[in-house]
């Protein structure tokens, strides 16, 4: 990789995510955490109790996933290039689905999504 760094490829985020322990850095919200995003998502998501299919698209150690399952979202799929990654989140929230996958070729069902988060995109949602 050299002196830049490639965002794009799987292993510096492996590397990356093997590196933080859980005490020191439990997880990493990089753009905003879920209190700064709630109002936008209950305001944009179907309510709970349509069950509705959420797909998180490059979860990372967000605790996204997790604090919408703590508002009765319970039918959610979090997928990430990383397997460091994924693994940690599995052990982490073993109630929740994750699965290693790479946004940029998903292999999903054709309609199997109701719902697709990109935590990147939610700060420039907000302000449409």
């Amino acid at each position: 990789m050299g002196l830049t760094t490639d965002l794009t490829l799987p292993e510096y985020w492996n590397n990356r995510y093997d590196v933080a322990t859980e005490p020191e850095n439990p997880s990493h919200e990089w753009f905003r955490s879920f209190e700064e995003l709630r109002m936008l998502l209950e305001k944009e998501l179907p309510g709970p109790s349509l069950r509705p299919r959420i797909l998180h698209l490059g979860c990372g150690d967000s605790t996204l996933p997790a604090d919408l399952a703590n508002l009765n979202y319970d039918n959610q799929l979090s997928v990430d290039f990383s397997a460091i990654v994924i693994k940690k989140m599995q052990h982490r929230y073993p109630f929740l689905e994750w699965r290693v996958d790479d946004v940029r070729d998903l292999h999903l069902e054709d309609c199997s999504v109701d719902v697709a988060i990109d935590k990147v995109i939610c700060p420039m949602v907000e302000e449409i």
